[in-house]
């Protein structure tokens, strides 16, 4: 077992991981020890008070560092780390993303609850899977089509628009995170054939539209928008779970097709009658409060549910 020396205090740092969060840690030069650890696999240096990424200049070897919750300004430091798959940089203060070309191995990147304002600096991240850019400054979609592996994006709690740039380039992704920004119209969606998630809750939508296509959608989160129809919705037959709670909806015409459905909310709308709701045999869950139902349709629908429910407890006892 090593021991790395920081501030009076030794710490154990096997050859593989070393764990120095919330050490109050100002400068990673000022850990003795540190450049010993060649073969270094793992490093947490999250929740302490670096302002800048200096001294990791012999961990040659690190695949992932966490980084997160510090006052880190600007990406430096990091370009002869070319062995990286996950790097976590949530919670700082970085306002661009620069200097991460070299790092063509990282298959995880976080960058959340930052000022970035442009979307830049990714173009040669090739093997990138998972890309987490939520809570930014980030008012348009550009600078990720070259992403060609990228299964997960979370671009939520920003100041969207547009998101027609997303194309059949990130054909691969599977997970897409684009709530609470201002996208009014649904654009550019309707090629990402893999797509199972896809959440647009607290955006400006007033219509469904181009999902069409979207076949392995199991879930889908339109909550807090100002849709009006329930339409556009009926090719998605392998939804699973709907949000549509929060819009302006007075009746659930468009629903019918969906039979996998199991889970469905639709509380705080303006809808009357659920009769639709009787013929959805997998639907086992749904929200209602704040709606104007009548409270036999209430009771008829408790009693479908627990009946779905057992059904499909039988069914899944069969298989």
């Amino acid at each position: 077992m090593n021991f790395i020396t920081y501030n009076g205090h030794n710490f154990p740092a096997d050859n593989n991981e070393l764990i120095l969060d919330g050490k109050n840690i100002s400068h990673i030069s000022d850990i003795n020890g540190l450049e010993n650890l060649i073969d270094l696999n793992s490093l947490d240096l999250s929740s302490n008070k670096l302002s800048e990424i200096k001294g990791l200049d012999h961990n040659l070897s690190l695949e992932y560092l966490n980084l997160k919750e510090n006052s880190i300004k600007e990406i430096n430091g990091l370009n002869h780390l070319t062995n990286l798959r996950y790097l976590q940089l949530d919670k700082n203060c970085i306002e661009k993303i620069e200097n991460l070309l070299n790092l063509t191995n990282l298959e995880i990147l976080h960058l959340a609850h930052n000022q970035i304002k442009d979307i830049e600096g990714l173009e040669n991240l090739k093997n990138l899977m998972k890309l987490y850019l939520g809570n930014n400054k980030i008012t348009e979609i550009k600078g990720i089509n070259s992403l060609k592996n990228l299964k997960i994006l979370y671009i939520n709690n920003n100041t969207i628009k547009e998101i027609e740039n997303i194309n059949e380039d990130l054909y691969r992704l599977e997970g897409l995170d684009l709530k609470n920004n201002q996208i009014s119209e649904l654009k550019g969606l309707d090629e990402l054939l893999k797509l199972m998630l896809l959440n647009l809750h607290g955006n400006k939508i007033t219509e469904i539209k181009n999902l069409e296509e979207l076949i392995t959608l199991n879930a889908l989160n339109l909550s807090r928008n100002h849709i009006k129809k329930i339409k556009g919705l009926e090719t998605l037959e392998n939804l699973i779970n709907l949000n549509l709670s929060s819009n302006e909806l007075d009746n659930l015409k468009g629903l019918e097709s969906l039979k996998n459905l199991r889970i469905l909310d639709i509380k705080n709308n303006k809808i009357s009658d659920i009769e639709i709701l009787f013929s959805l045999p997998n639907l086992v869950q749904v929200y209602l409060e704040n709606n104007k139902i009548p409270i036999d349709q209430i009771k008829k629908l408790n009693e479908k549910l627990q009946k779905n429910k057992k059904t499909l407890k039988r069914r899944t006892l069969q298989i």
